[in-house]
């Protein structure tokens, strides 16, 4: 994804906000709503702003007005699903932890990593966790300036809250330690979601006897193996 100078405007409502800017409110809300869709069931590549924007019921002028280019809209979609997504690991992390200290223990360790991995493999029906672990990886390869900031803002905060759950659920790991583990444990889960479809490599790798595509044994499999790299000696 490349870096655009074009300054995305701020169109969040507000009280007072007039019809006009209403209005504008709902055209960029139906652009990253058909953006969303388009890229999680075509990738990030094919859907082109023409068929974005006629998903969406606006012109290409809009997506110009709002976004500036196909690059700047990827980035806006990235960085709703971050907010969102992450909101919700923080609050079920905080949930988490409230329920341990009130039993005046520290949290398992299996909860803290399921709680990780679970927006990835039980994702909410608003919640589009495929198209996020793409983005998520998409980053890692060809990172900008504002993906970057993304990160900053919508992730930092979230991993560093992780971390230090990580380190109450293994007291005689030093934080550092499990600083690197968190990372390993980021790229085993978005390396494996990402590797779904019909020729997923899993299951090409296995004859089918293993898929991506079973939630269930994913995640379990995925907590499994985690939970033994975090707790090593």
């Amino acid at each position: 994804m490349s870096s655009s100078s074009h300054k995305r405007r701020a169109v969040s409502p507000a009280r007072g906000t007039t019809v006009e800017q209403m209005a504008e409110d709902t055209t960029v809300g139906r652009i990253l709503a058909a953006a969303e869709m388009l890229f999680a069931e075509q990738g990030l590549s094919k859907p082109t702003l023409r068929t974005i924007t006629e998903r969406a019921g606006v012109n290409i002028a809009a997506v110009n007005y709002h976004f500036g280019s196909k690059e700047e809209l990827i980035l806006a979609v990235f960085e709703r699903l971050s907010q969102g997504i992450n909101a919700r690991r923080v609050a079920e992390l905080e949930t988490l932890l409230a329920e341990a200290a009130a039993r005046a223990k520290p949290p398992q360790l299996s909860d803290v990593v399921a709680c990780f991995v679970r927006v990835y493999v039980d994702p909410r029906p608003e919640e589009n966790s495929a198209l996020f672990a793409k983005l998520v990886l998409q980053h890692r390869v060809e990172p900008t300036p504002v993906t970057h900031a993304v990160v900053r803002t919508h992730f930092d905060p979230m991993a560093a809250r992780f971390i230090d759950a990580l380190a109450l659920a293994c007291p005689g790991i030093d934080r550092a330690i499990l600083a690197w583990r968190y990372m390993f444990m980021v790229g085993a889960v978005i390396v494996t979601v990402t590797d779904q479809g019909g020729d997923n490599r899993l299951a090409r790798l296995t004859g089918g006897a293993a898929d991506t595509a079973d939630r269930a044994v994913l995640a379990g499999e995925l907590v499994r193996f985690l939970i033994a790299g975090m707790a090593a000696s």
